[in-house]
C-alpha cells in the first residue's frame, strides 16, 4: 500500500522541497487515470500525518500514471498586481492588501510583531505577489513562507529544537547536510536539529520509505 497519497491516488515517487523562503513545491508521480483528476487545489497526505495543500502548475500523463508539479498555495505568487501607496501605516495593511489582491491567504500564525512594524511611507511596485513578500519581509528583518497548509507566514524564525525519530543515512550536521531515513516528514525549515539551525528541507517520498535532505544554515 502507497504511504502517501495525492487527492486520494497512490503516490508513486515524488520530492517535496521546502525553502526558509518562499513557497514549497512538490514534483509528484501519481498513480491516477488522468490529469484531470489532481488539477487546480491538490490535498497532498504524506503518511496519514502530514497534509500539504498547493495548487498544481503543470501535469501530463505517460504509461497510465500522471507526473506533476506543485506549489504550496493558491498558486497566485507570481501574479502581477498594481501598484499601491501607503503612508504612515502598520505592515499588517500592505501585507493584507496583497494577499486580498493576489488570493494568496495569510496564516493566523503571522507573527504580531511583524504585523505591528509601522510603515512611515510604503509604495508597492508593480511587481509580483512574491516580490511583494520579499520588499515587505526584508522592511521588517523578517522571512515569509508558504507552510504546509497552504497559507503564507511571515515573522523571524527562532530555531526551537526539534527531536525527530530518524536514521542517519549520510552526510554530518557540522558539514553541512544530513540525508535520514524516516517514518513521516515532520521536519521544516525555521528549526534546530542535531544542534544546527534548518534551512531548507526536502522530504523524498517512493513506495514504501521516505527520505529527508537537510539542510543547515
Amino acid at each position: 500500500m502507497a504511504l502517501a497519497k495525492v487527492n486520494g491516488y497512490d503516490l508513486i515517487s515524488g520530492s517535496v522541497l521546502m525553502p526558509q523562503q518562499g513557497a514549497w513545491s512538490a514534483d509528484l508521480v501519481v498513480d491516477a487515470p488522468n490529469p484531470g483528476v489532481v488539477l487546480g487545489g491538490v490535498g497532498i497526505d504524506l503518511g496519514g500525518q502530514v497534509a500539504l495543500k498547493g495548487t498544481t502548475t503543470s501535469a501530463g500523463s505517460l504509461a497510465g500514471r500522471v507526473s506533476l508539479r506543485v506549489v504550496g498555495g493558491a498558486g497566485k505568487l507570481n501574479a502581477i498586481l498594481k501598484p499601491k501607496g501607503y503612508r504612515a501605516i502598520p505592515l499588517r495593511n500592505p501585507l493584507q492588501d496583497l494577499m486580498a489582491d493576489s488570493g494568496e491567504t495569510l496564516s493566523g500564525a503571522v507573527n504580531p510583531g511583524v504585523l505591528a512594524t509601522i510603515l512611515a511611507r510604503w509604495t508597492r511596485f508593480l511587481e509580483s505577489t512574491a516580490q511583494g513578500l520579499d520588499d515587505l519581509a526584508d522592511r521588517a528583518g523578517a522571512t515569509w513562507r508558504v507552510l504546509y497548509d497552504g497559507t503564507v507566514w511571515m515573522g523571524t524564525d527562532s530555531y526551537p529544537a526539534v527531536n525527530v525519530a530518524a536514521d542517519l543515512l549520510s552526510g554530518d550536521p557540522h558539514l553541512g547536510r544530513v540525508e535520514l531515513g524516516v517514518e513521516t516528514p515532520q521536519l521544516v525549515p525555521g528549526v534546530s536539529f542535531l544542534g544546527r539551525n534548518v534551512s531548507q528541507v526536502q522530504h523524498v517520498i517512493s513506495e514504501g520509505s521516505i527520505r529527508t535532505v537537510v539542510t543547515f544554515a
